[in-house]
């Protein structure tokens, strides 16, 4: 699924935050609606690793693990689920916009 937007969701390498990590390389996220920083996360979904394909779980078609984080924008309401994978070894990475959310 190609969601368009006007900035990418990540990174700001050089932000006034990225100083709150103690270790690791820290970059601030960005609402692709919008572009501000205030976005809220939330635990959307975990699935262990498995060996089945289901097709009906989230969308996602993949084997192995899948976390969702639902991000929502306090600037513009906007809601999106930041999706990390694995299948097969491979890392992957997905965005969905979830359109306007009341928090």
């Amino acid at each position: 699924m190609n969601v368009k937007t006007k900035h990418l969701l990540a990174i700001d390498q050089d932000s006034e935050d990225s100083n709150l990590w103690q270790k690791g390389q820290a970059f601030t996220l960005r609402c692709p609606n919008c572009g501000d920083y205030f976005l809220h996360p939330s635990l959307k979904a975990v699935l262990p690793d498995r060996d089945e394909y289901d097709g009906s779980t989230y969308g996602y078609t993949g084997r192995g693990e899948l976390i969702i984080i639902r991000l929502f924008c306090e600037i513009c309401s906007h809601a999106y689920d930041f999706s990390l994978a694995n299948h097969k070894g491979y890392g992957a990475a997905n965005i969905v916009d979830c359109g306007l959310q009341d928090r």
